[in-house]
């Protein structure tokens, strides 16, 4: 019996030696996934193609992810990453004119790659979890891509081949701010949600090499306009809510 009470006292001193204490920690790496809505809506390919041309698919949402490192500390953290932004657009995006008949068909992707750094507050805080307010952002690339497939319609109304590629791309900044709780989920393993705002404009793509589109054509580094002779705008903002898992090394 002695021996017994013995082998559990160790186990349980143990066993106590190893609790998770959030607020002694120095050092996680973490990964996250976002969702949000998107301000980009129809900007990566309404107007491309002119007033002639009328689009039903919208982007409405935002999927986002990230990886990096935290460097906490008593009363706040640092956190430095790697993070994109990937509005979801929907395949087969149909263009018609106003009568109905289809003019063409397309697949829009636009990404950001963003090095982003964050600096997290915390307002309450215990041994168990944490609840923080969190500024920060990056400088990266936004990257646009439209395919273009016209239909028997579309290769009457329009001078282009019947299938082209538009690229292009620019550098910008991604600003963003949230509020978020940490809490232990198992051993030195934490679960965070957060919910929050982000800021990100392209404002002056350029095209990534020559090519075809809907006016005369454009040489590589020319500016993307769009077919009103405006700047063409992506806007990856919006409110967004994330969950992410940071894994600590005490």
């Amino acid at each position: 019996m002695k021996v017994l009470f013995s082998v559990l006292l160790l186990f349980s001193i143990e066993t106590q030696a190893r609790v998770f204490n959030i607020t002694e920690s120095s050092f996680a790496t973490y990964f996250k996934g976002s969702y949000g809505l998107s301000n980009i809506k129809k900007d990566p390919y309404g107007k491309s193609s002119g007033a002639q041309t009328e689009f039903s698919d919208s982007v409405d949402f935002n999927w986002g992810g990230e990886i990096g490192f935290v460097f906490p500390s008593k009363d706040y953290s640092f956190k430095v990453g790697m993070a994109i932004i990937a509005p979801h657009s929907p395949s087969g995006i149909k263009g018609k004119d106003s009568g109905g008949a289809e003019l063409m068909s397309l697949d829009s992707s636009v990404y950001g790659f963003f090095p982003v750094a964050h600096f997290e507050y915390y307002v309450a805080k215990n041994n168990f979890g944490r609840t923080y307010i969190s500024f920060g952002g990056g400088y990266g690339k936004v990257s646009l891509k439209n395919d273009y497939t016209l239909t028997a319609a579309g290769d009457a109304l329009y001078s282009t081949p019947n299938s082209f590629s538009e690229k292009s791309s620019q550098y910008t900044y991604l600003i963003e701010t949230s509020v978020g709780y940490e809490m232990s989920f198992v051993q030195a393993v934490t679960v965070t949600f957060d919910l929050g705002y982000r800021y990100s404009a392209a404002r002056k793509l350029k095209y990534d090499g020559a090519g075809d589109d809907f006016s005369d054509g454009h040489a590589e580094g020319d500016q993307v306009l769009d077919s009103d002779g405006k700047s063409k705008t992506l806007d990856l903002g919006g409110v967004f809510t994330g969950l992410s898992f940071r894994f600590y090394f005490n």
